[in-house]
């Protein structure tokens, strides 16, 4: 009976020295901000060649999550920038906001435009091309923001990269859904504090 108590006694010490050790760990990690592009409508995307304009009708739903058990995340700007071929057609400012631990924030752009102009070159005219043949288009939406994550006072610049492929003229109904597309998330100017 000596040995069981003892065993349990002990076991019981390991796990709490356990957590003692581990759950500071786990709640002062901070991850990144997971986004993504979870649906898109592409319903007109017209490229006139001389000189170089498109015309386009654009929305697109932007999902922001915070993975993090602890930390909340302030967004002191936000800005998406749409590009094809690397060149940006359009943009919009989305709203600053604090985002609270483990919680997710969804955004619904709506863009177009006429006649906007965009410096393409031959490769990317010839992209144009075949993508219209198609009817699916390599679009790529770029959230730029300036954050902090709550207990701590420094500025981050964050720099999301998200390439998709929307098919013109549809979007998340008919047989050719949109597939959700996974951010590639950066801090180009980061400091030890990020």
């Amino acid at each position: 009976m000596r040995d069981y108590t003892c065993c349990c006694i002990t076991a019981t010490c390991a796990i709490v020295v356990g957590l003692v050790i581990v759950l500071p760990i786990v709640l002062t990690i901070t991850l990144n901000v997971r986004p993504s592009i979870e649906d898109a409508t592409l319903t007109r995307f017209v490229l006139v060649p001389k000189p170089t304009s498109i015309s386009y009708n654009l929305s697109t739903v932007i999902r922001l999550y915070n993975p993090n058990y602890y930390y909340g995340i302030y967004f002191d700007s936000l800005e998406a920038n749409f590009l094809f071929e690397g060149q940006r057609f359009d943009w919009v400012t989305l709203p600053t906001f604090y985002q609270h631990p483990k919680k997710t924030n969804i955004f619904r752009p709506v863009i177009g435009g006429d006649s906007i102009d965009i410096t393409l070159g031959t490769t990317g005219l010839d992209n144009f091309v075949s993508e219209n043949r198609t009817g699916v288009f390599n679009l790529e939406v770029q959230l730029s923001a300036h954050i902090r994550y709550k207990p701590n006072k420094y500025h981050c610049e964050l720099l999301a990269r998200c390439p998709f492929t929307v098919q013109l003229g549809t979007g998340s109904t008919g047989k050719n859904s949109f597939e959700r597309a996974k951010c590639d998330v950066e801090y180009p100017n980061a400091s030890d504090d990020c």
